[in-house]
C-alpha cells in the first residue's frame, strides 16, 4: 500500500509536464579552491596537498619548485612553516601596530635575531620596507630569486598570498576527516564493542 500511495503522490504533487520527475540526489561537499591549486590538484584533500610540491599552487610554475629548493623548502607543508615567511609576516602585522615616537625608554622589545646587524636600530615600518635579505640568513641572492614573484620587500612577502595558500592549506589539512562513511560506520560498530 506504501508504494502506491507513494506513487500517486509523486506523480499528482508535480505539475503536468512531459518530464518525469528527478530523484533527489545525495548532495556532498561544494567546498573547493579552485583558485589556488592547479586544475590537476582541485581534487586533492589538503592533506594531500601539504606534502605536494609548491607548484600545486595556482600561478606557480614548476621552476618555483627549484626556487622555493634554494631556500630548503619542498612542500607546500615545508613553505607554510618557512620561517623567513613566518618573520615577514609577524613584522608586518606588529608595523600596524607601531606609533611613531611611542617606545617607552626602557622597552627592551627587539627583533635583533630576525635582522642583519645594520637594521636592528630601525622602526618596524621601516623594516618591512627592506628587501628580504635584510632578514638574518638571506643572502641577496635570495632578493633576486624572489624578486622573479615580485617579492620585493619583508611586506611583499609578508603578504604573499602564495604563502597564505600554503598555511591555509596545512591548517585545515588538520581538520579533514579522511575516512569514509563506510569507514566511519566500522569505527563505531567497533567502539560499541569495546
Amino acid at each position: 500500500a506504501f508504494g502506491v500511495v507513494y506513487f500517486f503522490s509523486s506523480v499528482f504533487s508535480s505539475p503536468m509536464s512531459a518530464e518525469p520527475v528527478a530523484k533527489k540526489q545525495k548532495v556532498g561537499h561544494t567546498l573547493n579552491i579552485a583558485e589556488c591549486v592547479d586544475k590537476d590538484s582541485e581534487g586533492l584533500s589538503f592533506s594531500a596537498m601539504k606534502t605536494s610540491k609548491v607548484s600545486v599552487l595556482q600561478g606557480l610554475a614548476e621552476r618555483a619548485d627549484d626556487m622555493m629548493a634554494a631556500f630548503g623548502v619542498n612542500t607546500v607543508e615545508e613553505f607554510a612553516a618557512w620561517k623567513f615567511g613566518r618573520w615577514s609576516q609577524a613584522l608586518v602585522t606588529m608595523a600596524d601596530c607601531e606609533v611613531e615616537g611611542k617606545r617607552p625608554l626602557e622597552a627592551k622589545l627587539n627583533v635583533d635575531l630576525a635582522m642583519d646587524k645594520e637594521h636592528e636600530m630601525k622602526s618596524l615600518k621601516e623594516i618591512i620596507q627592506l628587501p628580504p635579505s635584510a632578514l638574518q640568513g638571506l643572502s641577496p641572492a635570495a632578493d633576486k630569486i624572489l624578486q622573479s614573484h615580485h617579492v620585493t620587500t619583508i611586506e611583499k612577502l609578508g603578504t604573499w598570498k602564495y604563502l597564505k595558500w600554503a598555511q591555509a592549506i596545512v591548517t585545515l589539512a588538520s581538520v579533514e576527516e579522511l575516512k569514509t562513511d563506510a569507514e566511519k560506520k566500522f569505527d563505531a560498530e567497533m567502539k560499541k564493542l569495546a
